[in-house]
């Protein structure tokens, strides 16, 4: 068997170290911090505001991160976060960022639009 050489996530790799510089530098340059300060409360007023919808069990927010915890169809406990994705990808609130190809997983990570504000996509999305 022939091993080949490669880098790990923790070994110190250069360019993993590159590139962890150059996203701490975006975040300092662009003042990402700040930005989700601002933008916070009004998606969290929206996220919230879907509070009491029939499908919706919980909810939780922390900066620009939101979970859900949506009512699973009897049978199909994955019919309707599926569903719920494929309405905003519709509507172009999301678009697919990276996908898994294994059958088995149900994972998919999505990138909010730039191409409205913030708060303005919140409130959308929330719609």
């Amino acid at each position: 068997m022939v091993e080949l050489p490669h880098g790990y996530t923790y070994s110190a790799h250069p360019v993993g170290c590159a590139a962890g510089v150059a996203a701490l530098d975006i975040l300092v340059k662009e003042d990402m911090v700040g930005r989700v300060r601002s933008l916070a409360p009004y998606f969290e007023q929206a996220v919230h505001s879907l509070k009491g919808h029939p499908h919706v069990l919980d909810i939780r927010n922390y900066g620009l991160a939101a979970g859900f915890t949506i009512a699973p169809v009897l049978g199909e406990p994955a019919r309707r976060p599926f569903d719920i994705a494929m309405a905003l990808l519709e509507e172009r609130l999301l678009r697919p960022v990276w996908r898994r190809h294994d059958p088995a997983s149900t994972s998919v990570h999505r990138r909010a639009r730039r191409n409205r504000s913030a708060d303005q996509r919140a409130g959308r999305c929330a719609q």
